[in-house]
């Protein structure tokens, strides 16, 4: 088991403390018959950098990793049902001259919108109006949500950035209020 899955399991689980400092394609995973079957996938088409499956816990998991930058949600059987490309908070914000890291550790949805979602911060110069399209809240103000385009770095406010169309898929199909949503560590 790589780090980055002993990491999630260890959250999943609460059995260890943690140092958190488009269009659509579906793919096949079967190339060693895990995770056969297909599953969602934004129009990036990126390699898999999260694992194929993770432990069961009997309910649908988002998980967000800001150091690969990606994506992956997990059907509560363990199995990977979709993943995309995703970023985090930036390590700097000019606009508001702190760091402005996606908080790591577990948390739930809290609340959602839809398509007409909209920032009521940012931008700070107009007292918000960002769009946000099918936000899904999780941690105070921070939301997953979708993205016409994603940067290759972490660069949002804090909040974690998907394809808009990787969010309304996220949205309709899997994330509902109380889905669990794990941010593993930078």
């Amino acid at each position: 088991m790589n780090r980055l899955s002993k990491i999630i399991v260890a959250l999943m689980l609460g059995s260890a403390t943690v140092n958190v400092p488009a269009h659509a394609y579906s793919s096949s995973l079967n190339d060693d018959g895990i995770g056969a079957g297909f599953v969602w996938q934004d129009q990036y088409n990126d390699p898999l950098l999260m694992p194929k499956t993770i432990k069961p816990v009997g309910e649908n998991v988002f998980i967000f990793s800001p150091k690969a930058r990606q994506w992956a949600a997990y059907n509560g059987s363990g199995q990977l049902v979709g993943f995309g490309r995703a970023n985090g908070g930036g390590s700097f914000c000019a606009e508001l001259n702190e760091p402005c890291l996606t908080e790591g550790g577990k948390f739930r949805v809290f609340r959602k919108g839809d398509s007409t979602c909209v920032s009521k911060t940012f931008p700070l110069d107009k007292g918000g109006g960002a769009a946000m399209p099918y936000c899904m809240f999780f941690n105070n103000g921070s939301a997953i949500h979708g993205s016409p385009q994603l940067s290759l770095m972490n660069s949002s406010h804090g909040c974690v950035r998907v394809t808009t169309p990787s969010a309304e898929w996220l949205s309709n199909n899997f994330i509902k209020i109380g889905t669990r949503v794990l941010i593993t560590s930078y």
